[in-house]
Formats: structure tokens, sequence, C-alpha cells
């Protein structure tokens, strides 16, 4: 599998005139397969003060790999 490029991604996104929420989902999702949780729940953020509105799909992107790293991070505590 290749590594996610998402500083590429980003980039792209950027470039994006008129943002969608595909597009808007394809990056949270982008920093969330990179382990970048923190990113993808601020740019999550960004996107809901552009009055766009969430979907599943946003949703399962940042909460379901945000409880991944907790649990992860939770299992490395002992």
């Amino acid at each position: 599998m290749q590594p996610i490029n998402y500083l590429l991604e980003h980039k792209v996104f950027q470039r994006i005139l008129e943002k969608d929420i595909i597009s808007w989902n394809t990056m949270v999702a982008s920093y969330a397969a990179a382990n970048k949780f923190d990113e993808a729940f601020e740019l999550f953020r960004h996107m809901l003060t552009r009055e766009f509105e969430s979907d599943e799909y946003t949703f399962s992107s940042v909460f379901h790999d945000n409880a991944i790293c907790l649990i992860y991070e939770g299992n490395n505590i002992a």
C-alpha cells in the first residue's frame, strides 16, 4: 500500500476554488489515514465554520480514526 501523501493532497485541496462535501471529506479522510488525527479534526471543525454540513462519511472519517488512535495510545500506556 502506498503511503498517504497528505501534504500533496493538502496543496491540491487548497487550490480548489469551490470546495464541496466530497473534497472536504476526502481531505479529512486523508489526514486520518495518515494518522494526523488532530489535523483531521481541525479540518472538520474548519469545514463546519464554512457552513458545510457534514455527512455520515465525515463523521466516520473523523471519529472512527480518532477512536482507534485513543485505543492504541491507551494500550501503549501500560
